[in-house]
């Protein structure tokens, strides 16, 4: 399962950075990019503020391991909302598109 999972970790690492490289204007491309990184960062603050917070509730591992579950599902779902890149346009032909 963890090896698994870090495999999607890592893929996501490099794929992320590169589809908002692709997506984002020339002039806020590092922006774009810096902001992704720092708010990860954000995100793994939270997730160990959350899991102090939660140690002294009553079975607060369920918490812990249930609560990611419903940004988790969320997140699975987004990327049936993200535009085609300009690589993949230029890849199926579509260069109007991809312009």
């Amino acid at each position: 399962g963890r090896f698994i999972i870090g495999l999607g970790v890592g893929a996501s690492a490099v794929a992320v950075p590169a589809y908002l490289g692709e997506v984002s204007p020339a002039a806020r491309r590092g922006m774009v990019v810096e902001l992704y990184e720092v708010l990860l960062c954000v995100g793994m603050l939270a997730a160990a503020v959350c899991d102090v917070l939660l140690a002294s509730v009553p079975n607060n591992w369920r918490w812990m391991v249930g609560a990611p579950c419903i940004p988790g599902a969320l997140l699975g779902l987004a990327p049936m909302l993200l535009q085609e890149s300009p690589r993949w346009l230029v890849t199926v032909g579509d260069m109007d598109g991809a312009l």
